[in-house]
């Protein structure tokens, strides 16, 4: 796949509708104080492609530039795919312009680099213009943004740590698992959640406790993150919140709080007693979600399914099965 240019000074909204056109750059990530992270290396292997989480259940897979082999998280809240400053080094990739990155929590300015060609499945992509982010930032060699997600149909299988990502450009394409036996029962156990797409990303319309919320996926980020106005409208007393710091890529930490429990209502999935946090997070102004109850779901509570069908091509979002005792422990991640 040949990618147009990148260009400068587009805001979030208009790159994303934009996607690799914009050099004002989405990109997920989320953490927050603890512990630092830990993804393991990417085996070699035929497809499903591998799937990794690191000790907080980001989720990566093997990615090759020229004849390296490198692991990029998968970041469905990053409208642009970024490297590490060290993968570009090694690779010696050239130099791009200075360009403007919308993360979770701010905007900065951050070198890019030219990726000649690079292949992720059966897909190659070619003159890339990337985002460079200290290794210890990303917590991975790279982020596979939505720019690139987007030629895919993905099936996240987190019980067996495994995904498909099948090109969508076939049409009418469908999720395979190997035997049309198998693919038959997975489908089954899929439950599709009301979603649709707007400047590129996919949204749903959930339920926090009592509280309508309109929620997006960013499997960037290791924990799922509400807005104030949530906060708000679930009407925590002061006396049950407790103040933490939260991470993005890019950026300054900046304050967040941590609430008790509440049930969460994915269309007909329903998980229970969800550990919260809130922070009125530079994502939120950039989508213009900062006026009514939003809600990022990260990693943490994807992790509590079997399986996320995410197809880009029809806009929709399944589930599998909730597995029981999968859970991220509250103000340990990093």
């Amino acid at each position: 796949m040949q990618e147009r240019p990148l260009r400068a000074d587009v805001c979030r909204r208009t790159c994303l509708r934009l996607l690799a056109s914009a050099a004002s750059l989405g990109v997920g990530g989320l953490s927050v104080s603890g512990q630092a992270q830990d993804i393991a290396a990417a085996p070699a292997g035929p497809a499903p492609v591998p799937l990794y989480t690191n000790l907080f259940t980001r989720l990566a897979a093997p990615v090759e530039i020229g004849r390296r082999r490198s692991l990029f998280v998968l970041d469905t809240g990053a409208e642009a795919t970024a490297i590490s400053d060290q993968l570009a080094a090694e690779l010696q990739l050239v130099a791009g312009p200075r360009v403007t990155v919308h993360s979770v929590t701010a905007s900065s300015v951050v070198p890019s680099v030219r990726i000649p060609r690079f292949r992720v499945q059966s897909e190659t992509f070619e003159d890339v213009l990337a985002p460079v982010f200290q290794l210890e930032e990303l917590g991975a060699e790279g982020l596979l943004g939505l720019n690139h997600l987007q030629a895919f149909n993905l099936l996240l299988d987190i019980r067996n740590r495994s995904a498909t990502l099948n090109p969508n450009q076939i049409q009418g394409v469908r999720f395979e698992m190997g035997a049309s036996e198998l693919a038959t029962r997975i489908q089954r156990r899929l439950s599709a959640v009301p979603s649709y797409q707007k400047d590129g990303l996919l949204f749903m319309d959930i339920r926090v406790g009592d509280a309508p919320v309109t929620a997006f996926l960013d499997t960037g980020a290791q924990h799922s993150v509400g807005n104030e106005q949530l906060l708000a409208r679930l009407g925590y007393p002061a006396r049950q919140l407790q103040t933490i710091a939260v991470h993005g890529v890019s950026g300054p930490a900046i304050v967040g709080r941590s609430g008790p429990t509440m049930d969460i209502e994915l269309g007909p999935k329903r998980l229970r007693q969800v550990p919260l946090l809130f922070s009125d997070l530079h994502i939120f102004q950039i989508l213009g979600l900062a006026d009514r109850p939003a809600l990022l779901i990260g990693a943490d509570l994807l992790s509590r399914f079997d399986q996320v069908r995410i197809d880009y091509k029809t806009n929709r979002i399944a589930l599998g099965s909730i597995m029981r005792g999968r859970s991220v422990p509250r103000n340990s991640v990093r």
